[in-house]
């Protein structure tokens, strides 16, 4: 079906990481403004469309991270992923924004400030919340997110050395105030709920 086959083929091409197509996106604000309106869909997205977008921006990520960051900033596109969290491909994004891929610590570090800026761990636990009961798999990404964030941002014999990686979104999940919502939600009756911020307050407890 043609519906599928051009998100398909776009995505092959920008895979291809040509500069020139690269720079032509981002010299052209409503380019971006367009490729990200697919968010702006009432969940849930195709699952195959949105493997395709999760492919044409993780190229943004490697490639143009400075001038995505600014672009995603401006028009609140955290709060947006996060509204499909249930996708595992949105999921992916979000670690590869905050964790993945990065060159260096500190740029692990400057990236953490940014989503900390962004209330990332507020909008994921807030998923946890037993009206997400329905849709398990809005549970399941949401706790895997921030079971990884604990992983690759908190104490390690090798962040030791350089102690503000990661410190800001690490203390935020480790403050009173998620603390409770996280308690709240695991206590609130739902075996779902349960069941996926468990593995949440376990990490804690490891940290």
């Amino acid at each position: 079906m043609l519906c599928f086959r051009f998100p398909y083929v776009a995505s092959e091409l920008f895979e291809c990481e040509v500069q020139s197509m690269l720079d032509a996106l981002f010299e052209n604000e409503d380019l971006l403004i367009l490729l990200f309106s697919f968010l702006d869909r009432a969940p849930p997205l195709d699952p195959g469309c949105s493997s395709y977008f999760r492919k044409v921006v993780r190229v943004c990520i490697n490639r143009k991270f400075d001038e995505l960051k600014s672009f995603m900033v401006k028009h609140k596109i955290i709060e947006k992923l996060v509204n499909h969290i249930g996708l595992g491909s949105v999921a992916e994004l979000l670690c590869c924004l905050g964790w993945e891929e990065k060159t260096s610590l500190q740029a692990i570090s400057e990236t953490s400030e940014w989503l900390y800026s962004e209330n990332l761990v507020h909008l994921l636990v807030s998923r946890l919340d037993i009206r997400f009961e329905a849709l398990p798999e809005v549970h399941a990404n949401a706790s895997k997110c921030i079971c990884e964030l604990l992983a690759k941002l908190g104490d390690s014999d090798q962040k030791k050395q350089s102690p503000i990686v990661g410190n800001r979104l690490v203390a935020h999940v480790k403050s009173d105030e998620i603390l409770q919502q996280l308690f709240h939600h695991m206590l609130s009756g739902s075996a779902s709920c349960m069941n996926h911020v468990l593995p949440i307050v376990s990490d804690l407890v490891i940290q």
